[in-house]
């Protein structure tokens, strides 16, 4: 037998079993990726959508009856969000404006008591 063809029958299946393996992983890895998601943000009896909160930034700035809607997903490395904006908390506004604030920039939820 040659060398070419006796090199060729080892490393020709060794190759072809990587590229069959990558290619499997690339199929299940597409159906199985986590989509990117707003993820309720709810503390039972604390906070919920409805909940006027106050929260404190830790630049010392004050964002003031705001609802804190929920955060983006960062459950994974790959998702559909660029890296930058993985863990930001949605504040919604009495107007309606909606502000995204990462997580890490958040000092304190102050969180009125209730009128129960």
């Amino acid at each position: 037998m040659h060398p070419f063809e006796a090199t060729i029958s080892v490393v020709g299946p060794i190759v072809g079993g990587i590229m069959v393996l990558t290619i499997f992983f690339k199929v299940v890895s597409r159906f199985s990726r986590d989509k990117a998601s707003i993820e309720p943000f709810t503390i039972q009896n604390v906070i919920d959508h409805t909940t006027q909160v106050a929260v404190h930034l830790k630049d010392g700035t004050k964002i003031e009856n705001v609802r804190v809607i929920g955060h983006s997903a960062s459950g994974s490395g790959k998702s559909l969000f660029p890296y930058e904006l993985h863990s930001l908390v949605i504040l919604e506004g009495l107007d309606r404006t909606r502000l995204m604030i990462p997580a890490k920039l958040i000092h304190r939820i102050v969180v009125p008591p209730s009128k129960k």
